[in-house]
């Protein structure tokens, strides 16, 4: 039998169910004016995805239009989570500063967008940024280089980020930050966020794994539309832990391991595949495109982390209410009233199970410059029976 070419090979095993998809020929076009590449299927005239590229703003893909055109996927700033832009890649604390909450040109700075590879079975193209400190000095360059591949059922993109460090860089220890999703939650929406593992919602925040789909109903479907995003075991730290949010939003967050560190002149590279797609999940079929992604026969088993290991409250919680807000604020007068107001409901009272999303949290407030944050984090972990 002769060999498929490798791309073809992909869509065989990446379609749904195993069942073989037909190519679709692609073609990819920058507007100058506007900071955007756009993708498209060769005979059709709009987008079925657009990366924004603007001189001043982070880079985004939004909106990402389902494979048969009914729905798009992904939501640009919404109320809830007003920084938020689709899907994008931004990490929370780089050298103690916040690309995540900033999406503007005072963090952001565009060097160069371009098309490699503009039409065929699959289309590529990069943008190149740069990170700025508080005086706007570049102090990390980002590359985001791109590759989409689709077949009338759903794409296949995959992702090469390159950080080059022009200083000496760290990425603080934070629960997420980095690569992120945004569907269009809404309350009341049905969807739900699974791991490989088969941990749903709040089951798999924290949890490291190699990949999770998140499906959700999107206006114009019936049924649920899907994005999978897939950890590759050249990654270091590998399978990462995931932020799984209240609204269904994901990403994989390596900082949820500890800092880490890129020397200046030196680069780190992170890769990740997305699984688009329609209908209902099959978890089979995505393990076998995982497969078909690293290399890998089979998914590894992961020790819990030494953070999880005592119970938490439900993420419903009042006092998990009050993590999760806490750790959702940059504003410290605001960390540290949250902080006073749940030392002060507790009393006199020990070992308390902790808020989910704790262990985390107090890690980070170890390594705050405010002494009053660190002092009253103490505090409530040892109420929660944390060792210090």
């Amino acid at each position: 039998m002769s060999r498929l070419p490798a791309f073809l090979f992909c869509f065989v095993l990446s379609s749904p169910f195993g069942v073989r998809a037909e190519e679709t020929e692609l073609r990819v076009f920058i507007d100058e004016d506007q900071g955007t590449i756009s993708a498209l299927r060769e005979d059709e005239e709009k987008p079925i995805l657009t990366n924004h590229a603007r001189p001043d703003f982070r880079p985004y893909i939004h909106p990402v239009v389902a494979p048969d055109g009914r729905g798009v996927l992904t939501q640009y700033s919404p109320g809830h989570h007003r920084h938020q832009t689709g899907l994008y890649w931004g990490f929370t604390r780089v050298n103690g500063r916040d690309y995540f909450h900033h999406p503007k040109g005072d963090y952001w700075q565009r060097k160069s967008m371009k098309v490699i590879k503009d039409s065929g079975a699959s289309v590529q193209w990069h943008t190149v940024y740069d990170l700025l400190d508080a005086n706007g000095k570049a102090v990390l360059t980002e590359t985001q280089t791109w590759e989409m591949r689709a077949s009338s059922s759903e794409y296949v993109l995959d992702l090469v980020w390159k950080g080059t460090a022009i200083i000496d860089i760290t990425v603080n220890r934070y629960s997420y930050g980095g690569l992120f999703l945004r569907m269009p939650w809404k309350r009341g929406i049905k969807g739900e966020a699974v791991n490989a593992s088969g941990r749903r919602n709040g089951a798999a925040e924290g949890k490291r794994d190699v990949w999770v789909d998140v499906g959700m109903q999107v206006a114009g479907r019936d049924d649920l539309a899907h994005i999978a995003i897939f950890d590759h075991p050249k990654n270091k730290g590998f399978p990462l832990p995931w932020r799984v949010d209240g609204q269904l939003g994901v990403g994989p967050v390596r900082a949820r391991l500890g800092s880490w560190s890129i020397e200046k002149g030196e680069s780190e590279t992170i890769r990740h595949r997305f699984i688009i797609y329609t209908g209902d999940r099959d978890d089979s079929a995505l393990n076998r495109k995982w497969s078909d992604y690293t290399g890998l026969a089979e998914r590894p088993v992961t020790a819990p982390s030494k953070v999880t290991l005592r119970p938490s409250l439900p993420a419903t919680h009042p006092l998990s209410l009050i993590a999760k807000t806490i750790g959702e604020t940059n504003d410290t007068d605001i960390q540290k009233d949250l902080l006073r107001g749940m030392l002060d409901g507790l009393g006199r009272r020990r070992n308390v199970a902790p808020p989910a999303g704790w262990a985390e949290l107090q890690k980070g407030f170890a390594a705050s410059k405010d002494q009053a944050i660190r002092d009253l984090s103490r505090k409530l972990s040892q109420i929660f029976g944390f060792r210090e």
